[in-house]
C-alpha cells in the first residue's frame, strides 16, 4: 500500500475513536436501569412477591415511581415504593395484588441526581409448570 494510503487509514480510524469515546464514557455514566427482578421476558412459575429495580446510582427520593400492569392491561396494585437499606441504588414494592397467568407488564420510571429523567418497561409471564409442557 501506498504511504498516503496508510495514512488516510490511519487519520480515519483516530478520528473514529475520537468521535465514539466521549459517547461511551457518556453514556456508561448517565443514570439507567441496570437489572430487575423479575427479569425481562422472565417466565415464572408462581406469580412474584415483589419488583425490584436496581440504577447505575441512586435514584431521587420521590422521584421514582412503578406500576405492574396484568393481562388485559388490568393494574396489579403494589405497595408503597422502598428503597433498600442495604443498596440505595435499589428501589422495590411488594406485589399486594393477584397477578394473573399470562404476560404482564411493569412500566418504571426514574430520576438520576443530575435531574435526567428516564423510563422503560418490560414483560415477564407467568405460567403453571403444566402450561409451559414440564
Amino acid at each position: 500500500m501506498k504511504r498516503t494510503t496508510l495514512t488516510m487509514i490511519w487519520t480515519m480510524a483516530l478520528a473514529v475513536l475520537v468521535v465514539a469515546a466521549p459517547a461511551a464514557r457518556a453514556s456508561a455514566l448517565h443514570f439507567h436501569l441496570v437489572k430487575s427482578m423479575p427479569r425481562t421476558e422472565a417466565m415464572l412459575e408462581t406469580a412474584p412477591t415483589e419488583i425490584k429495580l436496581w440504577f447505575s446510582e441512586e435514584p431521587q427520593e420521590g422521584a421514582t415511581s412503578l406500576r405492574l400492569v396484568g393481562p388485559g392491561d388490568e393494574m396489579v396494585e403494589l405497595g408503597e415504593l422502598a428503597r433498600s437499606k442495604d443498596d440505595a441504588s435499589m428501589v422495590f414494592a411488594k406485589v399486594s395484588g393477584q397477578v394473573p397467568m399470562g404476560v404482564s407488564k411493569i412500566m418504571w420510571r426514574a430520576m438520576g441526581r443530575d435531574g435526567h429523567v428516564v423510563r422503560g418497561e418490560y414483560t415477564f409471564s407467568v405460567h403453571s409448570a403444566e402450561s409451559s409442557g414440564r
